[in-house]
């Protein structure tokens, strides 16, 4: 099978059009990053109603990011090789730092916009969701299809299991099996998901530690930007959407690396979610409303949040902005 046009075939734009000094760093393409989380912002605090707004902005986000962002993106890992870079070559470490830098400043202000409203990853996690919805309604159909998905994930990554560079080409597939596993646990047994969401740190720090033992750590959302492209990669990201159809925002909520890190600065976040008085009997509502399954029988988790509005929409929360 051949994959030239998934290393690039379907880019856009495969070099900078307003190169910053003569590099590989477009400035249209830190413009492009910065209006896609500033928007947001300003329709979050303007708006009473998100859904169309938000979908709006995921699109046009995952387009840029997908069709037009001609390097690969990836926040952690290009801020740690930046970081190393400082003071032997600035203008590299610039380059690798900025789009980390630019999300990190939103998040430390105004939360994780970037997770809810921006991501492409997400978007395409939020469209499975939604497509699949009839199939939530049976917990023995979810038990069911998600020891199918995983005994298809096996089978996959043995069919297409790498010649080389090992480690790099199966970190995602590493991170998404376990992922798998945690998807049977959530379903046999909901109420570890509290537990369950708490491991993601522990992810987040074997993640960071693999780059700095120099693994070249991909997510599954890589596939989508080009490049180097291994089907193991592929299978990760279906495996993803898969996980998606029978628990909205699965990888967000439980593995993400990247979206654990944005969550611990929501605690310092100017817009927070103050609870309005609701009946007793809604309460199960709103538990149920939450995408990422930030509201608990003890209030709602900041850390969780990716401030998608939906408990805005019905009243059980409202925004305040605080400086």
């Amino acid at each position: 099978m051949d994959s030239s046009w998934l290393e690039n075939g379907y880019k856009i734009l495969t070099s900078p059009l307003v190169p910053i000094k003569g590099s590989w760093l477009d400035a249209l393409a830190v413009l492009a990053i910065f209006m896609a989380l500033y928007l947001p912002v300003i329709l979050f605090l303007k708006l009473k109603r998100y859904r169309i707004a938000r979908t709006f902005n995921q699109l046009i986000s995952a387009v840029v990011f997908v069709l037009f962002y001609h390097i690969c993106f990836c926040a952690i890992r290009n801020g740690i090789y930046g970081i190393s870079l400082i003071g032997t070559d600035d203008l590299s470490a610039f380059i690798l730092l900025i789009p980390g830098v630019l999300i990190l400043v939103f998040s430390m202000s105004v939360g994780r916009i970037f997770c809810g409203w921006v991501c492409p990853l997400g978007c395409l996690q939020d469209f499975t969701a939604w497509i699949s919805k009839p199939l939530r309604k049976r917990k023995i159909f979810l038990m069911i299809l998600a020891w199918l998905i995983m005994f298809w994930y096996v089978i996959d990554l043995y069919l297409n299991r790498p010649q080389a560079q090992f480690i790099s080409e199966l970190a995602p597939a590493l991170f998404v099996f376990y992922m798998l596993v945690v998807l049977n646990i959530y379903i046999l047994v909901p109420a570890a998901a509290g537990f369950l969401g708490k491991l993601r740190y522990a992810l987040l720090v074997f993640w960071v530690f693999l780059i700095l033992i120099d693994v070249y750590v991909v997510s599954p959302w890589c596939v989508m930007q080009g490049g180097e492209f291994y089907y193991s990669w592929l299978g990760s990201l279906l495996a993803v959407l898969a996980a998606a159809m029978l628990v909205p925002r699965f990888w967000c909520r439980f593995i993400c690396p990247m979206g654990a890190l944005l969550g611990i600065f929501n605690k310092v976040s100017a817009i927070k979610l103050e609870k309005n008085p609701i009946p007793s009997d809604s309460e199960s509502e709103c538990r149920a409303n939450c995408l990422m399954g930030a509201i608990e029988d003890n209030g709602r988790k900041e850390r969780k949040c990716i401030y998608c509005g939906r408990c805005i929409e019905k009243d059980y929360y409202r925004k305040e902005f605080r400086v």
